[in-house]
């Protein structure tokens, strides 16, 4: 797994598969918490369309859970997109990252 991007809310990665994903962080809007929803995108042709492949809410007791597996007690600001795409590291295929994304809650 090979990623750009900066500290921004999103990130592209490159899986070993040779797939393209993007991987974003969309935060949340006067609710104090980390943000609404974590989701994985398949990158098409050059990157200049994609499709969904994972979706995780950031609210409610799903949402919780999620939280705290990536993040324990506390996080900061940007840390929580780090730590999924940590947290996806070793995944070598969009259909890995799909198990994988399942398994804390999506």
């Amino acid at each position: 797994m090979r990623g750009s991007g900066g500290a921004g809310s999103d990130r592209s990665i490159e899986l070993d598969s040779g797939e393209k994903i993007l991987v974003t962080h969309h935060e949340g809007r006067g609710t104090g918490s980390p943000g609404e929803r974590l989701a994985v995108e398949r990158l098409k042709f050059l990157g200049f369309s994609s499709e969904p492949a994972v979706e995780l809410s950031l609210r409610g007791i799903d949402g919780q859970a999620v939280l705290a597996a990536l993040a324990g007690d506390g996080i900061e600001q940007g840390a929580l997109l780090r730590r999924f795409v940590a947290y996806l590291a070793g995944c070598r295929s969009l259909a890995e990252v799909v198990v994988r994304s399942r398994q804390l809650g999506g």
